[in-house]
């Protein structure tokens, strides 16, 4: 047990690599951010792509997080990320969702642009 002893007196002097490990062991955070303002069937939208760079400002500058920005998505554009995300994520990667847009209750919950009313 004595390289027990080693290993932590050399994680204490140098911190920057236990955190990196740390860090690896928890996964990289990943977002996928969805702002919807122009629809088919539905009323624009003012503030919805706004507020979807803004998230994904916040979480790429504040956070660290490798953010995908899709602004008047399409449900096609929507599932083609999804696709791409879970071939690149990694066991331990962490990910967020952030869709602002027209919403509902189920069986609806979300629409993307080019979604008609009934036909999802």
């Amino acid at each position: 047990m004595w390289w027990v002893r080693q290993i932590a007196v050399i994680l204490c002097l140098t911190p920057g690599i236990a955190l990196a490990a740390e860090k690896d062991a928890f996964g990289r955070y990943h977002a996928l951010v969805i702002g919807n303002n122009a629809y088919i069937d539905l009323p624009k939208l003012k503030s919805a792509a706004g507020d979807a760079k803004a998230v994904a400002k916040i979480l790429t500058a504040d956070y660290g997080f490798k953010s995908q920005l899709l602004i008047d998505a399409s449900r096609t554009d929507i599932i083609d990320a999804l696709a791409a995300l879970r071939a690149r994520l990694k066991v331990n990667d962490n990910l967020l969702i952030y869709f602002a847009g027209h919403g509902g209750l189920p069986p609806e919950n979300w629409s993307s642009p080019d979604v008609r009313i009934g036909l999802a």
